[in-house]
């Protein structure tokens, strides 16, 4: 990742690509995105399952997706 990457992140994404089996993975983007509970139509036209009942201490009632991507 990017040498302006936050390590926390560069890390994440380079364990989370090796698991998957693409060790020479080096994503140079992330696209954070935040769910909220919402009906039936999060999975028709975002393709995002519900989000389970509960609360998180931090966060709150939503799911936070990270994707790292190779841009260039």
């Amino acid at each position: 990742m990017a040498a302006h990457a936050p390590a926390p992140f560069a890390a994440l994404a380079h364990a989370a690509a090796a698991q998957a089996g693409f060790q020479d993975f080096d994503p140079d983007a992330c696209l954070i995105n935040r769910y909220v509970p919402g009906g039936p139509a999060r999975l028709r036209f975002h393709g995002v399952a519900p989000v389970k009942v509960g609360e998180h201490d931090r966060v709150g009632v939503q799911r936070i997706n990270l994707t790292f991507r190779r841009a260039a």
